[in-house]
């Protein structure tokens, strides 16, 4: 009998060593397909963004030679690729971070963050789109900023993704309205519009990814993956907050709300500074870091058209090379380099003497968000997502210039 029982213990003892043997497999296998798909998500990013990045600044280059800015077709088409070319990258980084927040490696960093003045911002930069859509946008926000603790780069994704989930489903003569208030210790945005409407049916699958009501995208003017919604729903989520959809049917419009809590303890944010002028860079000796040749041609004649000198290298050595035989005013570099990566480059510059309070700027084809950390941790001043606009790069160097001068 003992013998018998002993038996029957080793085999149950076996058998489950066996079950957990197999699901440590499976684990390892999901574990795995996550890593490679990750991977593969990241490249595909970076090789998208290369050739985005250079229809930009040609489409930029175009706008503002001397022969063509005053061209109001050449303007017009310049301003349609540029805006194509941003919900492109739009598009790349919201699969991007989808990936990335389902495998749980989408960290935030929270802050005391003002939304009124995101929603201020992400509206004058749609007014445009709206109006050449016939389209009347409107906000209503509360006169004092509106904090909550979060991660500004993340609330501004669930903002824009709202925004033009909103202004693509409005038809021609339509309204949408974004607004924002306080009830009950949460911050509420709602955006809602006149346009096409969700049926019943869809209501409750609308944030799933890759969803899209099959009668409502065949009213979009534009197209989709589906995307945005289920990613403002899993930022919101990671902000301890909830998002709703409202909708009396077809053709009824909509209604999406998004609840965050507050943080009234927040001190305020002092107010932005005004954009910055272009002729920052006239006469600046600026050094350009970048292996893709038609790129680095691309932003060599965009600078060239502020009359700065501009020395160009394609490798983090090279460049660091040029850097020592000359000072540079600013350093723009590529962080995806073919030897060293441009991090290793803004450390190796940092290093030097004459290069402690250049402006040194990142540009990469990954979401900014995943890259700041490190950016400045290596050294640059910023880290900017392609495609990028000078205007940016502009704010960057006048910013930095007036925080060394503070400094000195």
């Amino acid at each position: 009998m003992i013998v018998h029982d002993a038996t029957h213990r080793k085999m149950a003892e076996g058998k489950q060593q066996q079950v957990l043997a197999r699901e440590r497999a499976a684990y390892i296998e999901v574990w795995q397909q996550n890593r490679l798909k990750d991977e593969f998500i990241a490249v595909l990013s970076h090789e998208l963004k290369n050739p985005l990045n250079l229809i930009y600044m040609k489409a930029d280059m175009l706008a503002r030679l001397p022969q063509t800015h005053h061209i109001r077709s050449i303007q017009e088409i310049a301003d349609a690729i540029q805006r194509s070319v941003n919900t492109q990258a739009q598009i790349i980084d919201d699969l991007l971070d989808f990936s990335r927040v389902n495998t749980g490696k989408l960290s935030l960093r929270f802050a005391p963050t003002d939304i009124s003045a995101i929603i201020r911002s992400i509206a004058e930069a749609v007014q445009n789109d709206a109006k050449e859509a016939d389209i009347d946008l409107r906000i209503d926000l509360p006169e004092v900023p509106v904090l909550i603790r979060g991660d500004a780069v993340r609330i501004e994704q669930i903002v824009w993704n709202l925004v033009s989930n909103a202004l693509k489903f409005t038809p021609a003569g339509g309204q949408v309205t974004i607004h924002l208030a306080i009830e009950a210790g949460r911050a509420r945005l709602e955006v809602s519009d006149t346009g096409a409407g969700i049926t019943p049916e869809a209501i409750h699958s609308i944030f799933d990814m890759f969803k899209q009501a099959p009668t409502v995208a065949n009213h979009s003017r534009k197209g989709g993956l589906g995307i945005g919604l289920s990613l403002v729903r899993q930022l919101a989520q990671l902000h301890g907050g909830t998002v709703e959809a409202f909708s009396e049917g077809l053709g009824r419009g909509s209604q999406f709300v998004v609840w965050l809590p507050a943080d009234a303890s927040s001190s305020q944010r002092q107010p932005g500074e005004q954009p910055a002028d272009l002729s920052v860079f006239r006469g600046n000796r600026i050094l350009l870091v970048e292996d893709a040749a038609e790129s680095l041609a691309a932003m060599r004649d965009l600078f060239a058209i502020y009359e700065a000198e501009v020395t160009s290298a394609t490798t983090a050595s090279g460049a660091l090379q040029a850097a020592k035989d000359k000072t540079f005013d600013l350093v723009v570099t590529d962080v995806t380099l073919p030897d060293f990566d441009g991090y290793w480059l803004a450390a190796s510059l940092r290093a030097l003497p004459e290069y402690s309070v250049v402006p040194i700027v990142a540009i990469t084809g990954r979401p900014v968000a995943q890259e700041v950390q490190r950016a400045r941790e290596s050294g640059c001043d910023s880290c900017l997502a392609k495609p990028f606009s000078l205007e940016s790069l502009a704010d960057i160097v006048w910013s930095t210039k007036r925080d060394h001068e503070k400094g000195a």
